[in-house]
């Protein structure tokens, strides 16, 4: 199975940074960002609140759990919406707050449709949610970024390391 990850990578189209979630036929993207360092500061904040990003009903919320007040929805940059086709079949997409407007997170219509019941796009979403917070964040050629892109709470959190193999020596030997 093919592993998550978040690539972050400038456009040719726009000269611009962007970050881009990729896991089977799902992705979703943040950007435009003025640079590469701006792009891996936007994923500090979206990551570590992907856990809790609320799920709605394109009428509304979907449960107590997961509903949430307008105070707090200005906290989350990602949103889960549901909805159910002419054929009553459920899918669901992943819509990205940028600077409070919410875009739908791929070019195609939802991310994962075809649901037979509401329950099972409800299951669906949560597991990528889940899968979110474990993806590796990799350069535009699949190169895992070191920690020294991020901030330290951030690289202790989510266990960045460095790939040059001196970096295992020195945390090893703790020097």
């Amino acid at each position: 199975m093919a592993k998550a990850k978040f690539f972050v990578f400038k456009s040719l189209d726009d000269d611009k940074y962007y970050w881009e979630f990729r896991w089977q036929k799902q992705k979703f993207s943040g950007g435009p960002f003025e640079n590469r360092k701006s792009a891996l500061k936007d994923l500090e904040v979206v990551i570590p609140l992907i856990g809790d990003a609320p799920m709605y009903r394109v009428s509304g919320e979907i449960d107590e759990k997961d509903t949430v007040s307008p105070d707090v929805t200005d906290k989350c940059p990602l949103y889960f919406m549901l909805h159910a086709d002419d054929n009553d079949r459920w899918a669901w997409w992943c819509m990205h707050k940028i600077d409070g407007t919410l875009f739908k997170s791929s070019e195609e219509l939802s991310l994962a449709d075809g649901f037979s019941t509401f329950e099972d796009a409800v299951v669906s979403a949560k597991k990528l949610r889940s899968i979110i917070e474990y993806a590796e964040i990799v350069d535009g050629a699949g190169v895992m970024i070191p920690y020294m892109h991020f901030s330290p709470e951030f690289t202790e959190k989510y266990e960045i390391g460095d790939m040059h193999p001196s970096y295992e020596f020195i945390k090893k030997n703790k020097l």
